[in-house]
């Protein structure tokens, strides 16, 4: 039976991992038939900070600061704009995915939160479309993983994860919603394309370091797991989660 649904929605930036990102929401908009929306948000919170006159970054090439400013800031997003826009029309070339790209100025994780529906499939890059996303998860997308109402896929881009058992984290008398499943039957089935999961395991849920040992132990190539879970992870095993480098699907 075809598993569908009804959106994917790619948080988008011209990194390698929203590079990443638009591509694995390509893959999975196509294999379903379902309708692209893409996301790039000209972050509010970087352009307030850039107007005060203290305000530096740090040069990539020199690993000296440099002053910030507004009209710099707004040079490089309305350049990452066009960028996204660009790999985005070269990724559905070869798939016939109807998408749409909005480019909107405002907080990334409030744009994120309120513009996906709960009927979604919401992809971002691990590190992606906000720099406050530096290692790991970070701080805002921790907040868009654990807030929104849609599934969420947390991509890795998959260039460090090698074939393993996909880890799905839920009581067996649990009852998922529709779009969960679905969300959950896309994923597994891709990544068995993709050669990266050998099979299913199906664990109970349990506490975040017995899940966490499980995760460490490196047998594991992805992750589905409740967003309820998640949200009881206290801040150390968050940081311990940041380290495990694989795909991390989370369901409401």
């Amino acid at each position: 039976m075809s598993v569908t649904a009804a959106r994917v929605f790619a948080l988008l930036d011209s990194s390698a991992p929203g590079r990443a990102a638009l591509l694995a929401a390509v893959a999975l908009a196509a294999r379903r038939s379902a309708s692209l929306q893409a996301l790039y948000v000209e972050d509010e919170a970087l352009l307030r900070s850039a107007a005060f006159p203290f305000c530096s970054e740090l040069d990539a090439v020199t690993g000296r600061p440099r002053p910030l400013d507004v009209t710099m800031v707004e040079t490089r997003m309305r350049r990452e704009a066009e960028q996204v826009r660009s790999a985005l029309e070269q990724a559905v070339q070869e798939h016939a995915v109807q998408h749409q790209l909005d480019v909107v100025r405002g907080l990334v994780v409030r744009e994120a939160l309120e513009r996906a529906h709960g009927s979604d499939l919401l992809v971002i890059g691990r590190t992606s479309a906000t720099r406050a996303f530096s290692t790991g998860m970070g701080t805002s997308c921790r907040r868009i993983v654990t807030q929104a109402s849609c599934p969420v896929l947390v991509w890795n881009g998959d260039t460090h994860s090698r074939p393993g058992r996909l880890l799905l984290v839920a009581d067996p008398e649990a009852r998922l919603s529709d779009v969960s499943n679905r969300s959950i039957s896309m994923l597994t089935d891709w990544l068995r394309e993709r050669g990266l999961v050998r099979e299913v395991q199906q664990m109970p849920e349990l506490p975040p370091g017995r899940l966490l040992r499980l995760l460490e132990s490196g047998e594991h190539s992805a992750m589905i797991l409740p967003r309820h879970l998640l949200q009881r992870f206290p801040e150390a095993e968050m940081r311990r989660l940041d380290r495990v480098d694989i795909p991390v699907l989370v369901v409401p």
